[in-house]
């Protein structure tokens, strides 16, 4: 399924409501906060985003020092969820944000609360949740539809499918396509574009669900039916190729791995049977793929000696980092070197391959990162787009499972 990379940004909203009786304004908290992460970011030393983000949230804790959750005014109670869900309490977060929308608040500032309580719902794993509030948000612009049909396909639709089932994942994508309005079927420049991504979007996102949930030919006429409304100078065609191409693989063998140049053990993915493969599409370039390397190292050493192999794909892009970035002309075996390095300095201990990205196609990669899992008889079992720290646990538990098998 898609999911996408994403660490909740240290810009902070700040609610334009009424503000909590006591010694501390929520309004000013939140400034006060903000004002600490840009002193944070004009530091001589520049932070790690790691770094800064636990600064943020030993500072949210401290401001949230002897505040009695229980005495908050429910219409104060959006920007203490704000405070409390920078300090990572997520469930006080979700409780906050729910009394709040029971005071019958603007239409954007509902949407506004829904989208931050389904942020911390999703930390929590509550797919119950999750899924009713999905139904009854409603953005109030266009930005607000994009946010909210992005989330749903790169965050929340795993979580509402581990809870509630791929099947009402797949519905609830569905009626979320249906209340967007309807993409044309022309476009001029980039009008309107943005509407057929979310639509592309969601439709693929409702296509895997049900091919997880073994109705893949339902999927496919979904995005067929899609494709046959776009015109043949579309800008979506490719997307929705590599989307269809995605979605047609999943319960097949995995398509043979081309590997011209390789750092580690690589000989084949044919000779990789009786393991668990997890392809792992990335770049040097990408900081999603970089932000999960953490997550698949520990995995990985975790489970390797339990069955799994994990493969790194990438390719020649002609640069590397800032190194010949603006004339592209880097020789690949200058950048092949530089990735040995890479590789160290991420303890990447699974091989990783190069090649000219013919298999990139053939496993229907656009964004990345993206992994792969393939059973031990060969068979891809799930393909997931991106990178979310919250719903990394519930894609290792896949792999553990499959592991069993």
């Amino acid at each position: 399924m898609h999911s996408r990379f994403l660490i909740s940004a240290l810009a902070i909203v700040v609610a334009a409501s009424s503000f909590a009786q006591g010694t501390k304004d929520p309004k000013q908290v939140l400034q006060d906060i903000n004002a600490y992460g840009e002193q944070l970011q004009k530091q001589a030393a520049p932070m790690t985003r790691p770094q800064m983000e636990a600064a943020i949230k030993s500072k949210a804790k401290e401001e949230l020092a002897g505040v009695d959750v229980t005495k908050i005014d429910p219409k104060d109670g959006f920007a203490w969820a704000q405070i409390y869900q920078m300090a990572g309490e997520d469930k006080t977060t979700c409780d906050l944000t729910h009394a709040y929308i029971k005071t019958n608040p603007t239409a954007k500032e509902k949407f506004d609360a829904q989208m931050l309580m389904m942020e911390s719902c999703n930390n929590l794993g509550e797919g119950t949740m999750l899924d009713a509030t999905l139904r009854d948000a409603r953005a109030t612009s266009p930005d607000d539809a994009s946010n909210l049909s992005e989330s749903a396909i790169y965050e929340f639709a795993d979580t509402v499918a581990a809870s509630e089932g791929p099947l009402k994942a797949a519905k609830l994508m569905e009626q979320m396509d249906r209340n967007l309005p309807a993409a044309p079927s022309t476009t001029k420049g980039n009008e309107n574009l943005r509407d057929e991504d979310l639509h592309l979007g969601l439709k693929t996102e409702q296509a895997e669900l049900l091919a997880y949930a073994g109705k893949k030919n339902d999927g496919l006429k979904i995005l067929d039916k899609f494709g046959a409304t776009l015109p043949t100078n579309s800008r979506l065609l490719r997307t929705f190729k590599s989307d269809r191409d995605r979605v047609a693989l999943i319960g097949t063998a995995g398509p043979e791995l081309k590997a011209d140049k390789t750092i580690g053990d690589f000989t084949s993915l044919g000779d990789l049977k009786g393991k668990v493969v997890m392809l792992d599409y990335f770049a040097h370039w990408c900081p999603p793929c970089r932000a999960s390397f953490p997550d698949e190292s520990a995995m990985y050493g975790d489970l390797k000696d339990k069955g799994l192999q994990i493969v790194g794909v990438t390719q020649f892009y002609r640069y590397y980092f800032k190194e010949n970035r603006e004339k592209r002309d880097m020789k690949p075996d200058v950048e092949f070197s530089r990735m040995g390095d890479f590789v160290k300095q991420y303890n990447i201990t699974w091989p990783v391959i190069f090649n000219d990205g013919v298999d990139s196609k053939e496993y229907g990669v656009g964004p990345i990162p993206q992994v792969v899992l393939i059973d031990k008889k060969g068979v891809v079992r799930d393909i997931e787009i991106g990178y979310v720290p919250a719903n990394f646990s519930r894609f290792r538990a896949k792999v553990e499972e499959l592991l069993k098998e």
